[in-house]
Formats: C-alpha cells, sequence, structure tokens
C-alpha cells in the first residue's frame, strides 16, 4: 500500500497492520505455507514439528530457553495475567487495552483478578502508590490500540 508522504511530497511504503484480512501473504509465505501443510500434524504437547521449530526460533531471538506459541493476543494476555496474578489481586491498565474492552469477561471469569482502568489520551496521568492498592501485582501497557485507529501512547 503507497501513501502520501506529507513531509517531503513524495510516496512513503506503509505497512497496513490492521487486519490479517487486509494484509496479504507474499509468494514466500503461501510457499511456506504450502510446504507446512504438507508435514505431518502433531496433536500431542510440543508434538508440532513446525511449531516446535517456530517456539526454537522465538526463544533464539529473544535469548531465552524456551517460548511457547499462542495463537491469540488474548491466550497471551490471559496467560500472563494467570501466572502474575492471584484469585483477588488487582493489574492495571488504561482503558482501551484489548485486555479491558475485549477481554474483561475472560479475565473476571478464569483469572479472578480485579482492574485498576486508568484513562487514555489527555487524561493520561500518572498514578500514585495511593491509588495502587497493595493488591495490584502487574501493570500492562499497550503500544497501539487498534480501538483508536491506531493511536499509540507516544514517546
Amino acid at each position: 500500500m503507497m501513501c502520501e508522504n506529507i513531509a517531503d511530497g513524495g510516496a512513503a511504503q506503509v505497512v497496513d497492520l490492521r487486519s490479517d484480512f487486509v494484509a496479504r501473504p507474499t509468494p514466500a509465505m503461501v510457499e511456506a505455507m504450502l510446504r507446512a501443510a504438507r508435514q505431518p500434524c502433531g496433536f500431542g504437547l510440543r508434538e508440532d514439528t513446525i511449531v516446535a521449530d517456530l517456539e526454537n526460533r522465538a526463544a533464539e531471538v529473544i535469548g531465552k530457553d524456551d517460548a511457547l506459541f499462542v495463537p491469540t493476543c488474548t491466550m497471551a494476555n490471559q496467560i500472563a495475567l494467570h501466572i502474575h496474578c492471584r484469585p483477588g489481586e488487582l493489574f492495571v491498565t488504561e482503558a482501551y487495552a484489548h485486555v479491558v474492552t475485549s477481554e474483561s469477561a475472560a479475565t473476571a471469569a478464569l483469572e479472578r483478578e480485579g482492574v485498576l482502568v486508568l484513562p487514555f489520551g489527555d487524561d493520561v496521568r500518572l498514578v500514585t502508590h495511593h491509588e495502587i492498592t497493595e493488591n495490584a501485582v502487574e501493570i500492562t501497557l499497550k503500544a497501539f490500540h487498534s480501538v483508536l485507529s491506531g493511536a499509540s501512547h507516544g514517546p
């Protein structure tokens, strides 16, 4: 997708990350998918060699002993909350975080922790330690918000 670059009057290459349906795979990506489809499936814990290769590569890139592939950000968020928060504890995030706008029922049902929601945008402010109880154990931040057409927190 090309767009006009207002700063220099030229065209700039833009990667559109709004949706998996907007971004089309390259021929190399299609070939990789076809190769993967020909591989035998693994249904047991970590039996799928393609997923295992992806997890090993991710662990290598981030310098960790291991990595776990999860197919959605919701799953990743819920796993992180489950690991870091115990029942009755709070996590702190802001109003337009996906974990608030789309996952609040899962958070309440699965993890049973509470959320302290902070404003976003012009109302962003520092939170004092008095506002966060002793039960708050995790703070979540999201760099970009699809709910707000890609708005970010800024530097």
